[in-house]
């Protein structure tokens, strides 16, 4: 009977829980100062860069770096060789963002690659704000990761992109919902084992 219980109690808190499993995963905030740089994270070129530039535009960042080593599978698919970072990059341009307001770096693969190439940029460049421009479920461990990682940046702070392709309050209905929260989980807990 106590089972059955917490069965059904489970089954009506399930949408709040499953909101709270998104929630945790999204830290993003209203960016409150101006930012030396804004950070275009690789792994997606349309929605990233989009808020890279309206923040720019807003005055909110003075410069955007875009990075990513990567490849995008579509694009090699067609034999068109461009990383992540220089798609971001060629995003801005056509957004209005000036070509000498964006730094591209193309080593890094990883969000602590990233973090690495990132912080040394910084360290010789100067600097020491930083808004990291990614999707709302991938900024708690994005900030994380460049806090704990990037040591010449005083001020890291994260804008997660609301997503475009599923609804963020009902994401479990959706493949591409339940992907991006579960393969978030995932490679969180891989960070804390692994780093």
């Amino acid at each position: 009977m106590v089972i059955l219980i917490l069965l059904l109690a489970l089954y009506f808190a399930r949408v709040p829980i499953l909101r709270s499993l998104y929630g945790f995963l999204n830290v993003t905030h209203e960016p409150e100062r101006v930012y030396d740089y804004g950070l275009v994270l690789g792994g997606e070129a349309l929605d990233r860069p989009a808020a890279a530039a309206e923040w720019y535009q807003k005055g909110k960042v003075k410069k955007i770096i875009c990075t990513g080593g990567q490849v995008p599978r579509p694009l090699a698919a067609m034999n068109i060789m461009v990383t992540e970072a220089e798609t971001a990059f060629n995003r801005l341009l056509t957004l209005g963002v000036p070509e000498e307001d964006i730094i591209v770096i193309t080593e890094a693969t990883s969000t602590r690659e990233e973090a690495d190439a990132v912080n040394n940029y910084i360290a010789s460049a100067g600097g020491n704000s930083l808004l990291i421009i990614t999707t709302q479920t991938h900024s708690r461990r994005a900030r994380a990761v460049f806090r704990e990682y990037a040591t010449h940046i005083e001020i890291i702070d994260a804008w997660g992109v609301s997503p475009t392709h599923y609804e963020a309050r009902y994401w479990w209905k959706s493949e591409h919902g339940f992907l991006a929260v579960f393969e978030e989980y995932v490679k969180t807990v891989y960070y804390w084992v692994a780093y």
